[in-house]
């Protein structure tokens, strides 16, 4: 960092070929908080500083998370910062103050650099981290937090896969609509894979109640109040936060309890891949997964699967009256195809009335309610 600063290339070419690390943030937050940390004076402290460091640095800034690159960038000094890349330097990491090393770079071939750097390093960062979940899979985590509900899991984890894969319009974002009655594990699943996704980083989860979303004028709590009315500042819930992080996981809960101008605006968003807010600005966001939950069908649903489980159970006693071998009784069960299109696509149709809207799901998502040894598992677990 004293080599990068001081504009002292030779140096930091010696020390990253001998090994030192790029990405060491600084310890040094502002003068006066060093000098009562370590129990001397603050002149101290000053001097010391500008003798090692640069004396054109604000002394009354801190420069606490600031790596060599965040140093060579202040020093505007092209080679240095090109070396600091070379050598493994990360474009992309904050400080304390949240900058990034562009943050800082002035208008010239330094700001060129470092935004092409930052658009490879983001480049490589997205094929190792494909790379990390091809041997660890969706499935393995979910599995480990969730119990029950494998098939749901099953259809995530693959539709997740092919979207990654290109087997999905890119132009468009992933939709879930996750049916099945409360306390099943729907927003639990959601939230494992934004875990996953995210390398459990808080803002790679959005998560909004939509039945805070039933009146017609609460449409702009979701996208911003236009210009002139109150709250315009503040933006709205879903865009301010889809700013911050536009590949999140978006969970709109009990998403049937929504007005239906708010589904308007998430016809919008599932069609077109981006979102204007109230001031005008537009979000892409395609590479965004957006779930919805709901309880439409859960007792339709429900009736089904313990239909389909009692007729599991007698197939297995049949077949240990019939003396036919080995006999397995199985808790998985498969929602029917028929039951599927007749029974819950046109109450799906009813509710929602707009068939352009399920139209744009990728994958309706069934939740089954716990069976017994699913049960015992949840007491166990408890």
């Amino acid at each position: 960092m004293v080599a990068a600063i001081n504009r002292n290339n030779s140096v930091v070419q010696v020390l990253l070929a001998a090994g030192a690390d790029p990405n060491l943030g600084d310890d040094f937050s502002s003068v006066y908080k060093t000098a009562k940390e370590q129990g001397i004076h603050s002149l101290e402290v000053l001097i010391t500083r500008e003798d090692d460091f640069n004396n054109r640095l604000n002394n009354r800034a801190s420069f606490k998370g600031c790596t060599a690159l965040h140093y060579a960038v202040l020093a505007d000094d092209y080679r240095t910062v090109k070396e600091l890349l070379d050598g493994g330097a990360n474009p992309l990491q904050r400080n304390e103050m949240g900058h990034t090393p562009l943050d800082y770079a002035r208008e010239g071939e330094v700001m060129k650099l470092l935004r092409t750097s930052e658009a490879k390093y983001q480049e490589k960062q997205r094929k190792r981290e494909a790379e990390e979940r091809r041997r660890f899979p969706l499935e393995q985590r979910l599995k480990e937090h969730i119990i029950g509900q494998e098939s749901a899991i099953a259809t995530v984890g693959a539709a997740i896969r092919r979207k990654e894969n290109g087997w999905y319009d890119e132009e468009h974002p992933l939709v879930f609509l996750f049916l099945g009655s409360s306390g099943i594990g729907k927003t639990e699943l959601a939230k494992q894979t934004a875990k996953y996704m995210h390398k459990d980083a808080k803002k790679g989860f959005i998560r909004l109640d939509m039945s805070e979303f039933q009146e017609r004028h609460e449409v702009a709590k979701f996208i911003g109040s236009p210009p002139g009315y109150v709250g315009h500042e503040e933006g709205g819930q879903l865009t301010k936060k889809l700013k911050q992080c536009p590949n999140a996981v978006v969970l709109f809960d009990e998403v049937d309890k929504a007005h239906p101008d708010v589904l308007t605006i998430m016809l919008q968003l599932f069609d077109e891949g981006r979102l204007t807010d109230g001031k005008g600005k537009t979000i892409d966001c395609k590479d965004a997964i957006f779930i919805m939950t709901s309880n439409v069908a859960s007792d339709e649903i429900a009736q089904h699967a313990l239909q389909l489980r009692q007729e599991a159970l007698e197939m297995s006693r049949n077949r240990i009256a019939e003396n036919l071998g080995d006999v397995q009784i199985s808790d998985k069960i498969t929602i029917s195809k028929n039951f599927k299109e007749n029974v819950i696509r046109p109450i799906l149709k009813a509710h929602f009335r707009r068939d352009e809207f399920l139209g744009r799901i990728n994958e309706i998502v069934y939740f089954l309610p716990f069976c017994h040894s699913e049960l015992i598992q949840l007491v166990n677990k408890e």
